[in-house]
């Protein structure tokens, strides 16, 4: 049930009027109507009060009607541009008719232009998304790309990942996470994950698998994913044979993975860019240095594709914050979840979460 104040408003004003009304009566029947009859009195007061409102409704609505009187009558009698009287307001000039009928045909067309240049826009915008996502999501096979990532950036890469492998995933904060990256639960059954976006000479050794095996145990996990775009020392192998909790995914392991995931066609290196003035849609191939092509009615299309759009923001549904354009990624706050810029905190924008 919503709380309204304005209700409360209404209400004390309506207490406060009876009590002024019967003030007023009581003051009038004192001074003047002693000797009279209470009951009478009373009904004869609220019976003058009702005349007096119809009178004063009947003088202000003939105020209104002789305002309105006046104004048609000076509008009747206003000449226009053609020398015509009352033409331009009464549609007696013949020359103002078409001209008014050519203003809102204009206006009409001019709407309705807004209104396709708006929709194409619209597809424009979602055919670009859709395209970012799609050929980010070829190039995640490429180990090139993951080492350019951010170590946030390759969270949400492996997060949206094991989303795709039918999980589900739960994203802990960047900074102190303890010891674990990713809540992942199957079959009512809970999963860690840890990532370590880190060079191909950077390995992993027996240290970093001690403590995520400690956080395995701390949240009662049955096992746990270590991911790293580098690999794995011999000591961090033989232990995680040893204990049989930690499953370890180098980067050649999550190339296959991801190529399985994402597996390529035969446009994948082609770019679909629509046109913003009809809406047709023109293809670029993204390793060429050809910026603008035309399109069937002759517009120029720019080719605003590049390697930095390649954002992993853009795996979840194409999705970008309206304030700053950055990527947008699914947050869960309170048992509550909704799209957080991912820029945050420089940009605190949102967005409904629709399951």
């Amino acid at each position: 049930m919503s709380y309204n104040r304005r209700n409360d408003y209404d209400f004390v004003s309506f207490i406060w009027g009876i009590l002024i009304f019967y003030y007023i009566g009581t003051k009038i029947e004192d001074a003047y109507f002693l000797h009279t009859n209470g009951f009478i009195f009373w009904i004869l007061f609220i019976l003058c009060l009702f005349i007096l409102g119809a009178l004063i409704t009947v003088v202000l609505k003939s105020v209104e009607i002789a305002s309105k009187l006046r104004r048609n009558y000076k509008a009747r009698n206003t000449y226009c541009q053609h020398g015509i009287k009352g033409g331009q307001t009464f549609d007696k000039c013949d020359i103002c008719k078409v001209e008014k009928d050519n203003e809102r045909i204009a206006f009409e067309l001019k709407e309705k232009e807004r209104q396709r240049k708006n929709i194409i826009q619209q597809k424009s915008t979602e055919l670009r998304n859709q395209e970012i996502k799609r050929f980010t999501e070829i190039n995640l096979k490429n180990k090139n790309l993951l080492y350019k990532l951010t170590p946030n950036q390759f969270e949400d890469v492996i997060a949206r990942m094991y989303l795709k492998l039918g999980y589900e995933v739960e994203q802990t904060p960047y900074t102190n996470d303890r010891g674990k990256d990713i809540i992942l639960k199957k079959n009512n059954v809970k999963y860690l994950v840890e990532c370590k976006r880190y060079d191909f000479d950077n390995t992993i050794g027996r240290e970093m698998l001690q403590k995520f095996f400690a956080a395995i145990v701390e949240e009662e996990a049955e096992k746990g994913f270590f991911v790293t775009t580098s690999d794995f020392k011999r000591t961090a192998i033989q232990y995680s044979k040893d204990i049989e909790k930690i499953e370890l995914i180098n980067g050649s392991q999550l190339s296959l993975i991801m190529r399985d995931l994402y597996p390529e066609n035969h446009d994948s290196n082609l770019i679909k860019i629509m046109c913003e003035e009809c809406g047709d849609i023109v293809d670029f191939i993204f390793k060429d240095n050809i910026n603008s092509k035309l399109c069937v009615n002759g517009h120029s299309v720019i080719n605003n594709f590049d390697k930095e759009v390649l954002l992993p923001g853009y795996l979840d549904n194409g999705r970008c914050c309206v304030k700053c354009g950055k990527p947008m990624k699914l947050v869960s706050y309170r048992n509550k979840k909704f799209w957080g810029c991912s820029n945050y905190p420089r940009c605190k924008s949102y967005q409904r979460f629709i399951q």
